[in-house]
């Protein structure tokens, strides 16, 4: 079974990437793409349904979009769509699939303190927020798994897909 320790590399890859690209890059551009290749990976699911058969994405495919998901992570806080353009196709238990996003993102998230550090992105106001809302943390957790175990999994998938439209849609309104 997949889990999310294989892809957190190339996440990390991603995130010194778009520590050397920032100064370069609009991160709204970035939100806007992002936002785009989202509603074209929805379409298709649509239009293309896959078949309960289909294989899983290979590897290389993996290692691509997590390293683009620590990437736009890093440069416009839309990490999300892309390993989720991943993972999907996996069809992983709701419990499993949400496990893999927390490892991922926990890695992903922990590993951006260095870089933001010494692009001078950490301020009090960043981090006053930050300490404001850790103690919402542990009952995020435990609402998450109480559902994770509980939902059907093809409500679970709805929602993920329902979540995914809506950020590709927020992600192109923040680009324009």
């Amino acid at each position: 079974m997949w889990t999310g320790g294989c892809c957190a590399s190339p996440g990390l890859l991603g995130i010194v990437i778009g520590t050397l690209l920032f100064r370069v890059l609009d991160a709204r551009l970035v939100a806007g793409i992002v936002g785009g290749f989202t509603l074209l990976f929805l379409a298709q699911r649509l239009l293309f349904p896959p078949r309960t058969d289909s294989p899983p994405p290979p590897r290389w495919v993996g290692f691509m979009l997590t390293a683009t998901s620590g990437f736009t992570s890093f440069i416009a806080h839309a990490g999300g769509p892309p390993i989720n353009a991943y993972v999907i196709p996996m069809r992983l238990s709701p419990l499993v699939f949400t496990g893999t996003m927390a490892f991922f993102f926990f890695v992903v998230n922990l590993s951006k303190w260095v870089p933001y550090a010494w692009l001078g992105l950490l301020d009090w106001r960043n981090m006053s927020t930050s300490l404001a809302l850790l103690p919402f943390a542990p009952l995020g957790v435990w609402v998450g798994v109480r559902i994770a175990h509980r939902i059907q999994p093809q409500l679970f998938y709805r929602l993920v897909y329902s979540g995914m439209f809506l950020t590709g849609v927020k992600l192109l309104w923040d680009a324009w």
